[in-house]
């Protein structure tokens, strides 16, 4: 143990252009002051002389900055610690800035060297009341961090950055936790990543505890993390803030984040006290990956009142499901605060962000994997969705409001079943595909009616909606296969907006059914047998620009006039009563007597030429 008495400064280095430091036990490895201590005290050690260190005690504690149980606070003291070369470090506990509880400690940093193989059964950063620091020592050239179980294999179990308790004294003062590794290499595994708690277990003053955790190159894979916690039954007192304040960043390209389950911003205190109590937690993802099965807002079992506060800042970097399983993203609001952050799912896997995790910003989104990404939330982000393979389902009206929609070769955009939905823009100029099913896409601006039918007709390929790029309805394609006439129709909304919808030919509106308001629409438009140009709502049918007799067909045949809806959920199967009258000659007898009215007009007119 290297210690220092009271009110003393020590400052040991190693010199030195070689040679090993081997600890083998029993004893603990500590570097800070100890005994009864005065604020100020700190240790300096650096070991950077040395190629090698080595400690191997499995239940042994190495550990930097700790405190004795009395005394008064050691604020703002910082010992620290400068590894080796090359460390091996096996033991039961890595601790840095462990002080007791009560009193403020002072501050711990530890930093590693170039080769750094670390076996521990957990990591403890600033547990109670004091700052901490951990990271690669400056200037140090591509270095490594290798962090496993005490036996080299199994994960760390847990690794806790920053925890404030309460204390007794006056002082409140808020303390910090880093873990900055975004200078080297990292290969760590650990059961439960903890970034950021208050924990109130008895009577007391609080304080804040603000935690960071930067990623850089390599892996980090864990069963859970935690961004953010506030606990405890304890009472908080009547003044100061109390509070648990978590980041998770991921900076770099190279970075892999993994985790069954990532919680933002959790509160489960069940004490007491009129002070304020915060908890927020933040994930900053600008570059690199982070997979996971569920990426949620914390448990609220609290029961007393908190302050909650959830982020997800996103400017780059991608968000995948963890191999094996599908992901959640779960009452976690989300900001593309700029640039383009992808999802990408893996092949038969599904992700969805929920209703709760709006997506909000001025960046974009690229879907990337062939599985299949849902948007079931109002959504408000401005700049352009990219479908780059698999599968988007808007599951929401508003999912894509203010969004362009461009899907290129080998993605698919697809409405939710009976679902009307409305898109910023619209771009299939990548050849991409669009499943309208069985719902309805308004398209606010930028897509003209030629394109539009353009689209359509490619979409619909032979005549079976199969076609692999365009605007296509696999309902359709499925009623088609059975012999029932469907098709996709649209609408020229004017100022710029156009809709498309699964539909029933002579649906001229597009309300799903087919009725005397669609006849009047067909017999209104004046444009039958006139070669005049005319669109689905004025009768033409089958996408050839004008209204004639296959038109007409078309109409009668489909066998739907005063049916009453042919589209509904299957929630209201069953609901609808059918008009006893056969339809199509209900229909057939309306459009013969027109035609009957319209040829006598052209006969008595002065113009009328015989044979016309």
């Amino acid at each position: 143990t290297m210690t220092t008495g009271n009110g003393v400064l020590t400052n040991m280095a190693v010199t030195g252009s070689g040679g090993a430091l081997v600890f083998t036990g029993p004893g603990n490895f500590e570097v800070g002051p100890g005994g009864t201590v005065t604020a100020g005290q700190r240790a300096v050690v650096s070991l950077t002389g040395i190629s090698n260190l080595s400690y191997t005690v499995p239940a042994g504690v190495f550990r930097v900055g700790l405190k004795g149980s009395s005394g008064n606070d050691g604020a703002p003291g910082t010992s620290s610690l400068t590894l080796a070369t090359s460390n091996t470090i096996v033991a039961g506990t890595l601790g840095v800035g462990d002080v007791s509880a009560n009193n403020d400690g002072g501050g711990a940093e530890l930093f590693l060297g170039q080769t750094n193989v670390l076996n521990v059964g957990s990591v403890t950063m600033s547990p109670s009341r004091a700052d901490s620091l951990l990271q690669f020592a400056p200037g140090t050239m591509s270095p490594t961090l290798v962090l496993r179980g005490t036996n080299g294999s199994g994960p760390t179990g847990t690794w806790s950055v920053g925890t404030v308790g309460q204390r007794n004294g006056a002082d409140r003062r808020a303390f910090t936790a880093t873990v900055d590794l975004s200078s080297g290499t990292t290969d760590a595994a650990v059961n439960w990543l903890v970034i950021g708690q208050a924990n109130c277990t008895s009577t007391g003053r609080g304080g804040s505890m603000l935690s960071r955790f930067t990623m850089g190159a390599g892996t980090l894979t864990t069963g859970s993390i935690t961004v953010g916690r506030i606990l405890g039954s304890g009472t908080n007192g009547v003044s100061g803030a109390f509070s648990g304040l978590g980041t998770l960043s991921i900076a770099n390209p190279a970075a892999l984040v993994t985790a069954t389950t990532v919680s933002v911003a959790e509160n489960t205190f069940t004490g007491t006290g009129s002070a304020t109590k915060t908890v927020s937690g933040t994930i900053a993802l600008s570059a690199g990956m982070l997979r996971a099965g569920t990426i949620a807002r914390g448990a609220q079992t609290g029961t007393n009142t908190v302050v909650v506060n959830t982020s997800f800042l996103w400017t780059g970097g991608t968000v995948g499901n963890l191999a094996g399983s599908d992901l959640t993203v779960d009452t976690l609001p989300m900001t593309l605060a700029s640039g383009t952050g992808t999802f990408q799912a893996d092949a038969g896997r599904t992700i969805t962000v929920n209703a709760a995790s709006p997506i909000a910003g001025a960046g974009g989104l690229v879907k990337a994997g062939a599985g299949t990404l849902v948007l079931a939330g109002s959504n408000s982000f401005t700049g352009a969705t990219t479908v780059q393979d698999g599968v988007v389902r808007l599951a929401n009206s508003s999912a894509l409001r203010s969004s362009t929609l461009a899907v290129v070769a080998g993605g698919t955009a697809e409405v939710a079943a009976f679902l009307s939905t409305t898109v910023g823009g619209l771009d299939l100029s990548g050849n991409g595909l669009v499943n309208v099913t069985s719902g309805y896409m308004t398209v606010a601006s930028g897509l003209s009616a030629t394109d539009l039918v353009s689209q359509i007709l490619a979409g619909r390929g032979d005549g079976s909606w199969t076609g692999t790029s365009g605007i296509t309805s696999s309902t359709a394609a499925a009623d088609t296969a059975l012999g029932t006439a469907r098709a996709v129709g649209w609408l020229d909304n004017g100022a710029g907006s156009l809709s498309f919808a699964f539909a029933a030919l002579g649906d001229t509106n597009l309300d799903w059914q087919v009725d005397v308001l669609d006849a009047a629409n067909f017999l209104a438009s004046g444009k039958f047998n006139t070669g005049a140009p005319a669109t689905w709502f004025e009768g033409d049918f089958n996408y050839d620009g004008v209204v004639d007799v296959l038109d007409a067909a078309d109409f009668i045949t489909t066998g739907l006039y005063d049916q009453g809806p042919y589209n509904p959920p299957a929630s209201v199967i069953g609901q609808v009563t059918a008009v006893p009258e056969p339809s199509a000659v209900a229909l057939a007898a309306v459009l013969g007597g027109w035609l009957v009215v319209r040829r006598w007009r052209r006969w008595r007119s002065p113009c009328h030429v015989e044979g016309l």
